[in-house]
This record gives structure tokens, C-alpha cells and sequence, in this order.
């Protein structure tokens, strides 16, 4: 098969994975009902219209779609469950399996069926995919009991992060919980396939759910099937009991390292004036006191070439400026640097936009020029660009900005700095007191992700905000003042009037 041929077959796979995705979302939102005993010939016709395209008309996750997901979809013919309540050699239970399908698996392509699949239909695709595998022959698999949390105050958290130490979750995880530990790039699940450790600052994009209890039954179960195993055994004391201490100590500090759900993004950036300079560091005090913003990315799958799971997530951004110049802090999670690969944008439009007008958001397109500040690692210095669409981005002929970055325990900190004004005519002005519209966009090296195919933010907006003027208060106390001296001299002038009567 020629190259052409090949690019060919791929378009078809995306355009029949879409077009499928959506049909099915759409044509079949309406509920169903179905027989309360969910006969598995039930599911099969729902798993048929819904699950076969990714996991395989037989089960062996091998779907037209699987060559586009990373991770691959779940292989059921192998009976093994990486989300389970159940011990490591139990199959997960009914309410398990309606649990994955309900609410899908964060971080990777299974979407949520809750809401587009009735309760009934759920739970009938639960019992038809029992039928790929053996393991679900034999007893029913029992739930193991969680047991009652130990208090999550600062001396668990302490505790905890020793017990981190000690049975060396860092190997994997990582110092600080983000997915860069020594071993993080060396693993491979049980079919062969690279996989990746969760990065624990994420705990939204835990597949298994980022509650304390869905966290101890991870730790406790494991996730069958790939490297993390069950700590149950390690997690004793002396006389080979369990701990209960140690294990949720264990959990409150894992728990510790990220909210539960996923920060609300802001429709805006609102940017305060600094007085002097803008530090480099972005641990200095200026920035640390600084409004904190995350944005989500997702996949750029709007045009050639496409990803549809993109290894980074969000972008976390502080923003000053001064007299003379504005100064962003990006900071993203990547478990490895990658010199010349890893890069990171910010995309404004290339001039003020009128009403509510904004210019395509990847990377523009011919009557809506960008501005991007791109910044890749290892480079000695960020570069601005023009951009009408993807494959269509240029450098600027005049380079206006700059930047600082650090990459430390499996993060990336950038801080872009451009003058308000530059002069230059391709320079989108930034003047306080306007909203201007801002993107952002993301490759990851490690995944061979390019500029333009990897994840990518919706417009929002950003506001330098102006400091109202002391003058502008004067005169609140002067009309406090007049009214008193009016209402004192009404009084005098009542009183006077009452002794003349």
C-alpha cells in the first residue's frame, strides 16, 4: 500500500470514528426501556451500535478506532479490569462495570455513557461484555469493605508522605506525585503496550475516580492488567496485619496533592499592575501572590493532523505587568523534558477583534490573522508568529519577545514577557483596561506530538486591569463632608426659627 494509500485509509477511519461518534450520541439519545433482567442479547445490539467501533465486534479491543487511542481500548477477551472494588484476583462486580461505563475513564477516549444510555441499557452492555471472557464463570464477586478514614489533618498528610517514600510509589509517580518517576518511561502493561504512571496533581483524570475512598481502593485492589499492583500486602504492620493507619495515611497524603474535580476555568484573566520589575523566578512573592487560572486543552482534531487523546492536559497561568511591559507564568505537567520537542503557545489574535468576532482558534485562518508566542525547550530564545491556520504559521520578521523556564520535578515554568507596545505593526497592542481574546496550545515531545497536533484551548480572555486613581475617590469624602455641613447648618437654622416662635 502506497503512502498515499495509507493517509487515505487513516482519513477514513477518522471520518467513520466521528461520524460514528456522533450519530450515536445524537440518533440514539433518547432512552430506551428495556427488560429489567438486561438479558445480555439486549446489550449486544447496544454494545453493537456503541462499543464495537473502539473495543472490536469481538471484544478484543481491535475496533476500527483503536489504531487512533492512546490508550488502546480495553481488551475484555483477557477478563481483566483495571477498575474494580474487588481484590486483585476477582473480576469486578456488576455495579463496577456499570460504573466505568456510566462515567467513563478520564484521561483517555471512553466517554461517559450516563445521560445517553438508559440505566437498563447500561447495565445490559455490563452483562454482555461478561460474555468475552471465563473469568465471570465462576462465584459472584464480592466488594471489599473500605474501612472507616483516618482524620486527614497536617500529622497524616506528614506520615503519609513517608509511606510514599517507603514502599517507593516515587519510582513510578514521581517526588511530587506528577508522573516522572525514574521508572515512569521504562512500563508496559501486561499486552506488551507502553502505559504511563497517573499523575497524582490530577486526580480528575484518575480513571478510577479522585474521591479518598476511590484512591484506597486503588491502592488496595490495584489495576489489574498493568504495572500498579496491590499494596495490600505491603501496607501491615509488624505482625503482618493490616494497617489501617498506614494505608490511610498513605491515602490522605495522595489525596493531598489535587482536588478532586478539576478547577473551574475563567471566562477571564484579569491582570494586576505591578510596581517596578517583573521577577524571572516564579517562586518570587510578585508571583506567588498572583490570581492562580487553569485551563483545560483538549485534542486538536478540527484538521489535520489529529489527536484525539493529548498527553497534556491544562495549563495553570499567572499574569502581571507594569509601566512598560506584561509578563505571563505557564506552567504545565510533562513527565520527561524533551529538548527541541516540547513546546507551549499562547495565541492572541492580531488585532482587537470587533464585537464578538474571534479568529478561527487553531491558529486562525485567512481573514483572521494570530499572534502566537511560542516557546520550545531548549531554545535560546521564544519566537512570534503569524498564523492563518495549521501549516500556515510564519515567523515575524521583528522579534519582540522573551522568556525564562525552568523544568523541575516533572513540570515545565515559562514566564513569556512582551513590551505593552513594541511599535511593531504585526504586534497585537496590549493596553490596559481592553479584553482581548487568549488561547493556548501544547506538544508533548515523549508522544512525537508536533505544533498543531497536539492539545489546545478555546478562546478566553485576558484584561490588564487599571488601578482607579486616589483623585477618583476624593470625592466621596468631600460629598460626606458638604452633607454634614448642610445638615448642621438645617439644624442651626430650625433651632433659630423655634426660639423666634
Amino acid at each position: 500500500m502506497d503512502h498515499s494509500s495509507r493517509i487515505t485509509r487513516h482519513a477514513l477511519i477518522i471520518v467513520s470514528a466521528v461520524i460514528s461518534t456522533v450519530v450515536a450520541a445524537f440518533a440514539f439519545f433518547g432512552t430506551r426501556t428495556t427488560n429489567a433482567s438486561a438479558p445480555a442479547a439486549e446489550g449486544q445490539t447496544v454494545y453493537t451500535e456503541r462499543c464495537a467501533i473502539c473495543h472490536g465486534a469481538n471484544g478484543d479491543g481491535k475496533g476500527p478506532a483503536a489504531d487512533l487511542m492512546f490508550p488502546r481500548p480495553r481488551d475484555f477477551t483477557f477478563g481483566e479490569f483495571k477498575i474494580r472494588t474487588t481484590d486483585s484476583s476477582s473480576p469486578p462486580t456488576d455495579a463496577d462495570l456499570i460504573n466505568v461505563i456510566s462515567n467513563g475513564m478520564p484521561g483517555s477516549a471512553m466517554p461517559a455513557w450516563k445521560g445517553i444510555l438508559s440505566q437498563d441499557e447500561i447495565l445490559a452492555v455490563a452483562k454482555y461484555i461478561q460474555t468475552f471472557s471465563s473469568s465471570f464463570s465462576g462465584d459472584v464477586p464480592q466488594s471489599m469493605t473500605v474501612s472507616k478514614r483516618v482524620a486527614a489533618n497536617a500529622e497524616s498528610i506528614a506520615r503519609g508522605a513517608q509511606v510514599y517514600q517507603e514502599v517507593q510509589c516515587f519510582k513510578c509517580h514521581g517526588a511530587e506525585g506528577r508522573a516522572d518517576g525514574p521508572s515512569a518511561l521504562t512500563l508496559t502493561d501486561d499486552y506488551d503496550q507502553v502505559i504511563y504512571p497517573a499523575d497524582l496533581t490530577q486526580a480528575w483524570n484518575f480513571r478510577g475516580g479522585g474521591t479518598a475512598n476511590d484512591i484506597y481502593l486503588r491502592i488496595m485492589t490495584g489495576l489489574t492488567g498493568s504495572p500498579m499492583p496491590s499494596f495490600a500486602d505491603a501496607l501491615v504492620d509488624a505482625d503482618g496485619n493490616p494497617d489501617e493507619q498506614k494505608r490511610w495515611d498513605l491515602v490522605n497524603y495522595v489525596d493531598s496533592l489535587s482536588l478532586d474535580t478539576a478547577p473551574e476555568p475563567q471566562a477571564a484573566i484579569i491582570v494586576k499592575q505591578v510596581t517596578g520589575s517583573i521577577p524571572d523566578d516564579p517562586n518570587a512573592k510578585e508571583w506567588q501572590d498572583a490570581t492562580l487560572y487553569y485551563y483545560p486543552l483538549v485534542g486538536q482534531i478540527m484538521r489535520e493532523p489529529r489527536n484525539f487523546t493529548p498527553s497534556i492536559k491544562g495549563v495553570w497561568v499567572r499574569a502581571l505587568y507594569n509601566a512598560s511591559e506584561v509578563a505571563l507564568l505557564v506552567q504545565w505537567v510533562d513527565r520527561q523534558e524533551n529538548t527541541g520537542q516540547d513546546e507551549i503557545a499562547i495565541q492572541f489574535p492580531s488585532k482587537p477583534p470587533e464585537g464578538a468576532e474571534r479568529p478561527y482558534f487553531v491558529y486562525g485562518d485567512p481573514n483572521h490573522t494570530v499572534n502566537l508566542w511560542t516557546w520550545t525547550a531548549g531554545a535560546q530564545s521564544p519566537v512570534e508568529q503569524n498564523g492563518v491556520g495549521v501549516g500556515a504559521v510564519t515567523d515575524q520578521a521583528t522579534q519582540n519577545l522573551k522568556a525564562t523556564a525552568a523544568y523541575a520535578a516533572g513540570r515545565y515554568s515559562v514566564i513569556f514577557r512582551r513590551a505593552l507596545t513594541t511599535g511593531d505593526a504585526e504586534d497585537l497592542p496590549l493596553t490596559p483596561g481592553v479584553f482581548l481574546p487568549i488561547s493556548f496550545s501544547a506538544a508533548d515531545g515523549l508522544l512525537k506530538e508536533k505544533f498543531g497536533s497536539g492539545a489546545i484551548s478555546s478562546w478566553y480572555q485576558i484584561y490588564l486591569d487599571q488601578p482607579v486613581p486616589a483623585i477618583r475617590y476624593i470625592w466621596i469624602p468631600i460629598a460626606i463632608l458638604v452633607t454634614a455641613v448642610l445638615e448642621w447648618l438645617l439644624v442651626r437654622l430650625i433651632r433659630r426659627r423655634q426660639k423666634v416662635a
